[in-house]
């Protein structure tokens, strides 16, 4: 498979995903690591020159969106075989695999309130109570 086309079917099989999802909160959380090291106070960051400063770095981080693409493209072409890779594609265009994606896509905010409740409750489950480990330490 010619390398552009590699990349073609790697830039329509990440559309197709929503991969590029992964790429966004990569760059949401290097954004908010730079906040987090520079110190900017959680208040400030609704000051105008404060998001636009932050806007002006992601656009940067976006910069990097071709070596990303071509990273899924590798690793997708190399776990499916190139070979393969023009026919999984056509199967994510089909009729089914669209509906699934929107579905997936129109659940996101749902999962993500569902998501919060499961880890609110799992939390609850490794509560760490350093009394009681002592005290069982002491005892043995």
């Amino acid at each position: 498979m010619i390398p552009s086309q590699a990349d073609d079917l790697a830039e329509v099989a990440m559309r197709l995903t929503n991969a590029h999802a992964s790429f966004d909160r990569l760059c949401n959380a290097l954004v908010r690591q730079t906040q987090i090291a520079l110190g900017v106070p959680v208040s400030s960051l609704s000051e105008a020159s404060v998001q636009e400063e932050f806007a002006a770095l992601r656009q940067e981080l976006r910069k990097y969106r071709p070596e990303f693409v071509q990273a899924y493209g590798a690793l997708l072409s190399k776990h499916i075989g190139g070979e393969h890779l023009p026919e999984v594609v056509d199967a994510l265009k089909s009729e089914a695999m669209r509906r699934y994606f929107g579905a997936v896509k129109s659940m996101e905010a749902d999962f993500a309130v569902e998501m919060r409740e499961l880890s609110r409750r799992m939390g609850n489950t490794c509560v760490y109570e350093p009394a009681a480990q002592s005290a069982g330490a002491e005892g043995g």
